[in-house]
């Protein structure tokens, strides 16, 4: 199996939110010390929204690795069979993989190793194919 994962990943997850939070805390600081330094609402507003980002869609980044017709995350092996879809994030690199874990329906995200634009990874390509390949044969096509 190999990584098809980026390498910033434990870098957004783990790191950036420390200094994120710390940002917000130094110009708090600032702003409360020096009450005539208006552009700094505006750095406190942009670190506020940064973290918001962060924590509401990078924290949820994972890990991925690529075996033979099968995704690894965490110590979790998933089958391309049992990928639901895989959605692309709107002017992001980023990827939602839905899938079905026993009787419940769940999703990660990962961040690929590199990001073209309008470029899609040939693995990808190949679990997308694999979805539309079982629905035509639920369908009878």
């Amino acid at each position: 199996m190999y990584r098809i994962s980026s390498k910033s990943t434990h870098f957004l997850t783990r790191i950036l939110p420390w200094i994120l939070s710390l940002g917000i805390v130094i110009f708090l600081i600032l702003f409360m010390c020096n009450k005539k330094l208006d552009f700094l609402i505006a750095f406190i507003f942009l670190f506020l929204l940064y973290l918001l980002i962060w924590w509401f869609f990078t924290k949820k980044l994972q890990i991925v690795y690529l075996g033979d017709k099968k995704l690894k995350i965490n110590d979790e092996i998933i089958p391309f069979n049992k990928i639901i879809s895989v959605n692309k994030f709107l002017l992001s690199a980023a990827y939602r993989i839905k899938y079905k874990n026993g009787e419940k329906t769940t999703s990660f995200i990962f961040l690929p190793k590199f990001y073209i634009p309008f470029f899609t990874h040939s693995y990808i390509k190949e679990i997308k194919n694999d979805i539309k390949a079982r629905r035509n044969n639920l369908n009878g096509i």
